[in-house]
């Protein structure tokens, strides 16, 4: 029973952070040469001026974290509709100029853009639409994914994708939400019991996997454009979905295997489980690496958990990571492996490279724990804990730069990106 118990926390201690509301950005370091972008913004009768801010305030800041784009002070705001000049903008040092417009409707609001280059006579235009206001953090990230995708700048697209967390709500409760990467934005998708370990079922994010506690652990796979609920395997013992092939037809599962937890390739449309790991002790969090050939997973086979790998259709087993030793927290994107590391009372992230065993220190003081790789791999995402206070952190692996959003209340048990 310990032994299930410490499997059980493999997954769970690491992932525990507060969740709150971006108040600031603090940016520790950044080393890319920044495009200058001015911009102005206006708004339509039934917008407030509240409103406008808050879209403003979270563009700036998505400006900041892009890592290509730096605001200037604009010289112009001359009205919406009144072009500028590409000679102007050369006269002002200035290499894009970025008009917005909000409006308000009775489907939600929109943004109509407008962005000036001096290269070009005349502007490129886009509209962005959400429902309702709450969501106005996506009208702010979908712009500066857009004028980052201009620049045909390294992607950001994780900028507009959900973060998906499982939030303690009281003893033995937890609910399943999502959240934009600053978490201002949040939505609760499941209330009520206890519901953890969400895993995005595919990279449009309309489904996801997630476990249940009911009378057995229940493992579901989640509609959000629906509603709809589908049993996929239940377990006496634990159950966690930790990664899912990218065809979404398989999955990867730790249960139990002998009373110890293992790692099972299960086939959803079949159901068919094949049991991948086979050891007298603790195997969780299997991560698909290297095309879908071979998984990462936690094992405590020589005494304490780190990561080791193996080909799907191979039973020899090999360790990845040497140091440092204690690797409870990882996840996977191809031939990358990003891991949480213990070594003289503290913890950072490192990234290792499966294929050449290359390695890079990501952070390098607090407490820092729960990395997860975007899908594109150009990111990461972890927790800082750091002088009594706890930072949702996005490292950008283009530039080495790291920005971190303060958290102040709640917890997370688990999340994914």
């Amino acid at each position: 029973m310990s032994r299930f118990f410490t499997a059980v926390l493999l997954f769970i201690f690491a992932t525990t952070a507060t969740f709150a509301q971006i108040a600031s950005i603090d940016i520790e370091k950044g080393v890319t040469a920044l495009a200058k972008i001015a911009v102005e913004s206006y708004r339509d009768t039934g917008v407030t001026e509240f409103e406008q801010n808050q879209i403003d305030s979270m563009l700036l800041g998505d400006i900041k974290v892009s890592d290509h784009l730096e605001a200037v002070a604009n010289p112009f705001r001359n009205g919406f509709d009144t072009p500028v000049g590409g000679n102007d903008l050369k006269s002002k040092n200035i290499e894009l100029l970025l008009k917005y417009k909000i409006s308000k409707t009775s489907n939600g609001y929109t943004i109509d853009a407008k962005l000036f280059d001096p290269l070009k006579n005349t502007p490129t235009m886009q509209r962005f639409t959400v429902s309702e206001f709450k969501q106005y953090p996506f009208l702010a990230h979908n712009i500066a994914v857009w004028v980052n995708d201009y620049l045909r700048a390294p992607s950001i697209d994780w900028m507009k994708n959900f973060v998906i967390m499982a939030k303690d709500t009281g003893v033995k409760k937890s609910d399943i939400v999502i959240a934009d990467y600053t978490l201002t934005y949040q939505k609760t998708l499941i209330s009520g019991g206890y519901n953890v370990f969400p895993k995005w079922a595919g990279s449009n994010q309309s489904e996801f996997y997630y476990t249940a506690y009911e009378k057995q652990l229940v493992l579901y796979r989640y509609n959000i454009l629906n509603g709809k609920k589908t049993k996929i395997i239940s377990s006496d013992g634990m159950l966690v979905c930790s990664d899912v092939s990218r065809d979404g037809k398989k999955l990867l599962i730790t249960m139990p295997s002998h009373d110890l937890p293992d790692v099972f390739l299960l086939d959803v449309q079949t159901g068919a489980k094949t049991n991948l790991t086979s050891f007298a002790g603790i195997d969780v969090n299997g991560n698909f690496i290297e095309n879908e050939t071979k998984i990462a997973f936690v094992s405590d086979r020589l005494g304490y958990p780190t990561v080791f790998t193996k080909a799907i259709n191979s039973t020899a087993v090999e360790q990845l990571i040497f140091s440092p030793r204690y690797n409870s927290s990882f996840s996977a994107k191809n031939n990358l492996v990003v891991y949480a590391g213990r070594e003289n009372g503290s913890n950072n992230i490192y990234l290792i490279s499966t294929t050449s065993g290359q390695k890079r220190q990501i952070t390098a003081s607090g407490w820092n724990s729960s990395p997860r790789l975007s899908n594109a791999g150009d990111a990461i995402m972890y927790f800082k804990n750091d002088g009594g206070r706890t930072f949702l952190g996005i490292f950008r692996l283009n530039s080495s730069s790291n920005f971190l959003f303060p958290m102040n209340f709640g917890k997370i048990k688990s999340l994914d990106w």
